[in-house]
C-alpha cells in the first residue's frame, strides 16, 4: 500500500514534469523530437525503473530510424487513445497525463515510435509552449 511518502514524492515529480519544456517551442518534427528527447533525459529516465514501460522506453526513445513526430490536434489524439486502450489498459498504459489533458482541442506535436516486436509509444508536446501533455504505451496487435 503507498504510503503518504510515496504519494507526496510522486505529485512533486509530476509537478516537476509538467512544469519542463522546451526553451523555444518546437517549430518543426525535428525539433519537437530533440525536445522531447531532452524532456526525456531531464525527467522521465529518472522515474524509478520498476515500471517495465519506463525500462523499454529508455531504448525506444533514442532509436534511430524509429522515432518521428508530426503535427495533429488534441482532439485526434484524444480519439486514438480512447478507441485503443480499454479502461483498465489506461491504467498501464498511460505514463504522463490524463485524457482530459488533451482538451481542450489545441495543436500538439505527435512523437511516436511504432515499435517493432512489440509496444511502441506516442508523445504529445504542446506547439505553443513546448511543454508534455501527454505520454502513452501504443500496445502491440
Amino acid at each position: 500500500m503507498p504510503t503518504i511518502k510515496h504519494f507526496i514524492s510522486t505529485v512533486i515529480a509530476f509537478l516537476t514534469l509538467l512544469s519542463i519544456a522546451a526553451a523555444v517551442p518546437p517549430k518543426t518534427p525535428d525539433e519537437a523530437v530533440a525536445a522531447f528527447r531532452a524532456i526525456w533525459q531531464e525527467a522521465l529516465a529518472k522515474k524509478p525503473k520498476t515500471n517495465s514501460y519506463i525500462v523499454q522506453l529508455k531504448h525506444q526513445v533514442f532509436e534511430a530510424g524509429r522515432v518521428g513526430a508530426r503535427s495533429v490536434s488534441s482532439e485526434e489524439s484524444h480519439k486514438l487513445v480512447t478507441m485503443t486502450l480499454s479502461a483498465d489498459e489506461k491504467k498501464r498504459f498511460i505514463l504522463v497525463g490524463s485524457l482530459d489533458d488533451l482538451k481542450p482541442d489545441r495543436k500538439v506535436w505527435a512523437i511516436t515510435n511504432p515499435g517493432d516486436l512489440g509496444n511502441g509509444f506516442e508523445a504529445y508536446l504542446d506547439q505553443q509552449d513546448g511543454r508534455l501533455v501527454f505520454l502513452w504505451i501504443i500496445p502491440e496487435g
